[in-house]
């Protein structure tokens, strides 16, 4: 029986190490795709259930993406509670969920839909449930129908869109003390007919000339962070449906489903760079809820008031070896689960790429060049750095950013105007 020679035996067993070459290096790439794959649909399903939720709830939903940290983060508001008035007994209504609450003065009279309740000449303490202190953010809505006549609109001065009161982050650049005229700064304007209000945490109200009027308790040395609308937003004599939104990082007031301009009351004669920015949580206090005010309630009737508060987000954390190119990003869908316009014009577009040892090492060479800062969103950056006048789009900059990627593996998510995934 013929044996094998030496050669032999060499030349098998170094087709069977090129063979298990060939094998671990097809097994990486499989590997490496099937992850960033894995990565991509975590995070469409974020995404996707945020606008799942918008719908649902029919109220805005935000995510946020973080490059430096690498989350995704999906934050929705919950209802914790909501009066229809359908159901009342001796000086009580019965809310959801489940909680009674005792009529001070108001009266349960015909509503927007069946039942509503009368306030003009007293208000209902909804209590002090745990879960109405919002430390993160709040939505109240309510259909409204205002009585009597709208008087002359007491101040004036400008206002800027709703989307732009957003938080600012602390400039290190020293401000000059502003000589703005500043009125009513200390507490809330007199004459404001309160809708919900729960102490001096927040409150939703409206003006005697129609201005929508919201404030978020306990900002530095002031009693509220006020915003309002301009008169005649609310009118007289006709049911109406209101809004407000505060998520930490803008507010919004809407009447009939549409956002409203705002200005930040004391500051309507400041510069914009004068401004004071949004504090970033609701301060606690003992205070109950209540739908009106024992000191100045709303003059006409409320129906449907809900209240809702910013549920703890839902997130995914990038592994190590990927990352999302580009800056920080916070995308918002309204209550029909598109990209909310007031926010976005153009489709959001997230490349994640396979990352490897190079990325993370740091250059020891110093540079001269204004330097990318991606825990930032590129507004931000692009004003920090005064380049917001000079053309600069974050679309053409994030494509350089990914022209450096060119032979990396990588997913893209694009979400359109309408909140479809392509």
């Amino acid at each position: 029986m013929r044996g094998y020679t030496l050669m032999e035996l060499l030349t098998v067993l170094l087709i069977i190490s090129m063979l298990g070459g060939i094998s671990a290096g097809v097994y990486q790439v499989v590997k490496g795709n099937l992850d960033l794959s894995g990565s991509r649909l975590k995070i469409e399903g974020i995404f996707q259930a945020a606008k799942n939720t918008a719908i649902s709830s029919a109220s805005p939903v935000r995510v946020i993406v973080d490059p430096v940290y690498r989350t995704v983060e999906a934050s929705a508001f919950k209802t914790l509670g909501e009066w229809s008035f359908e159901e009342n007994n001796d000086g009580s209504t019965l809310g959801a969920p489940m909680n009674y609450s005792n009529l001070n003065g108001a009266s349960i009279t015909k509503g927007h839909i069946g039942l509503g309740a009368n306030i003009s000449g007293g208000h209902i303490d909804c209590g002090n449930l745990a879960s109405f202190d919002l430390r993160l953010g709040i939505q109240v809505q309510a259909w409204i129908r205002m009585e009597g006549k709208l008087t002359d609109p007491t101040e004036s001065g400008t206002t800027v869109s709703s989307k732009s009161l957003r938080r600012s982050k602390p400039s290190t650049t020293k401000k000059k003390k502003s000589t703005s005229r500043r009125t009513g700064v200390k507490k809330r304007a007199e004459g404001v007919g309160i809708i919900l209000q729960k102490g001096s945490a927040y409150y939703v109200g409206v003006t005697p000339d129609g201005r929508l009027e919201a404030g978020i308790g306990k900002h530095g040395g002031l009693d509220f962070y006020r915003v309002r609308t301009p008169p005649e937003a609310v009118r007289p004599g006709r049911w109406q449906r209101i809004s407000m939104t505060f998520d930490g990082y803008s507010i919004v007031l809407a009447v009939d489903g549409i956002d409203r301009p705002l200005s930040i009351v004391g500051y309507e004669f400041s510069k914009p760079e004068n401004l004071p920015s949004l504090p970033d949580q609701i301060q606690v206090n003992n205070s109950p809820v209540t739908i009106g005010s024992a000191k100045s309630s709303f003059r006409g009737k409320v129906d449907e008031v809900k209240l809702r508060g910013l549920v703890e987000p839902v997130s995914f954390v990038i592994p190590e070896t990927q990352k999302i190119l580009g800056w920080r990003k916070i995308v918002y869908f309204d209550k029909r689960g598109h990209l909310d316009p007031n926010y976005h014009d153009k489709p959001i577009r997230l490349v994640l790429i396979e990352t490897i040892a190079d990325d993370r090492r740091k250059s020891k060479t110093p540079s001269t060049k204004v330097v990318r800062d991606y825990s930032k969103t590129f507004q931000e950056w692009s004003h920090d750095n005064g380049m917001d006048l000079e053309g600069l789009t974050e679309k053409v900059e994030e494509a350089k950013i990914e022209n450096q990627y060119l032979n990396r593996r990588k997913e893209v998510i694009t979400i359109d105007r309408l909140g479809v995934f392509r």
